[in-house]
């Protein structure tokens, strides 16, 4: 876990894409860009969903009882490109959606119910290892892994980051952000006042 989870740059690759992805639509957003054309829609749609396909169940095959493991070739693709690939996904889901062409997915993804959810990520992303610590580090024995452990488990750890990250935003995060914008009136009408 430390070798693979803690290392920040085990991701670099999605955050590049990312990155990539961000400053590309900076750059040209003063530019009239048009939406893709239905048939760039079609194919990136396509790709994006057939790319996601192989990437979480592709490996699936390889972990059933009796089945044929992954040479070590397989295995050291896999792990060098499945989150740069995972990237390229996202990168098409960021895109269609932001030029209209995200139909059904931005929809979705557009929904008010995720309102809530967003402004509690960050925190849930803070705090979500500790639980995974406390969950994992502190169990007495070891852990033998079916669907209903895996299934267990991802859902206390989803539930605790929540609860955990709506307690620290409201005693934390909320307060400090209130606090931030009355200092910032504040300097605000100050310097109007000694112009």
């Amino acid at each position: 876990m430390q070798y693979v989870y803690l290392k920040p740059y085990c991701r670099i690759q999605v955050y590049l894409v990312g990155f990539l992805l961000g400053y590309v639509m900076h750059r040209y957003s003063n530019t009239k860009t048009r939406p893709p054309s239905w048939m760039t829609t079609l194919l990136g749609w396509s790709a994006a969903a057939v790319l996601a396909m192989l990437l979480v169940y592709g490996p699936h095959k390889s972990i059933l009882p009796g089945a044929e493991k992954w040479n070590k070739a397989e295995n050291v693709l896999f792990g060098t490109f499945h989150r740069f690939l995972w990237g390229l996904v996202l990168v098409w889901v960021t895109y269609a959606c932001h030029y209209g062409a995200g139909g059904l997915v931005q929809k979705f993804l557009s929904a008010r119910f995720w309102i809530p959810l967003s402004r509690l990520t960050y925190n849930v992303y803070l705090i979500h290892y500790i639980i995974l610590i406390l969950m994992f580090f502190g169990a007495k024995g070891t852990i033998h892994y079916d669907l209903y452990t895996a299934t267990y488990y991802f859902l206390a750890n989803v539930m605790l980051s929540y609860g955990a990250a709506y307690v620290l935003s409201v005693v934390i995060e909320f307060p400090c952000a209130n606090l931030e914008e009355l200092i910032l009136k504040y300097i605000r009408k100050a310097r109007k006042r000694g112009d």
